[in-house]
């Protein structure tokens, strides 16, 4: 286990490589559809991402320049929350394993869930300045969640 007390910066790149990754995903997808609402569908949360990514890692650096000091966690919730940022953020094999569009959005909708109880315990962590930017971006996170569910109904009937 990882005793090293987790700081502010180092929280806040997790959440950059979240949506880095993310972006990535869903441009690759992008590209692979056959059909040109899927591709801008998809181009459209790939740019959302990059948005995210942009936010956080304004919020890093602000972090970084500040005294670093521990982030506010405490043992278990400390582990829990490494244990979260590695099974969400570092699992390629599992965007590896997507081969079609429902794969895709299975793992997208599952992603964008994730992200936004990644996000929720991020709160904790933060000052009150950034707190509404990053409600704003959950809820953001949610409407994807939304948009990917009713494509997936769409076409998928489910």
């Amino acid at each position: 286990m990882n005793t090293t007390p987790l700081t502010l910066e180092t929280v806040l790149g997790y959440a950059v490589r979240l949506e880095e990754m993310g972006a990535r995903f869903y441009r690759t997808w992008a590209e692979r559809a056959d059909r040109d609402d899927l591709k801008k569908f998809f181009r459209f949360l790939a740019e959302e991402e990059t948005g995210h990514q942009k936010i956080f890692e304004g919020l890093r650096d602000r972090a970084g320049a500040a005294e670093q000091e521990p982030a506010p966690s405490e043992g278990a919730y400390d582990a829990h929350f490494r244990d979260m940022t590695s099974a969400i953020l570092f699992n390629d094999e599992e965007v590896a394993a997507v081969h079609s569009l429902a794969g895709a959005l299975a793992l997208a909708k599952k992603q964008e869930m994730d992200a936004q109880l990644f996000y929720t315990d991020l709160l904790m962590y933060l000052s009150a300045d950034a707190l509404d930017m990053v409600r704003r971006i959950i809820e953001e996170e949610d409407s994807h969640f939304q948009k990917l569910s009713a494509l997936e109904k769409k076409l998928f009937g489910r």
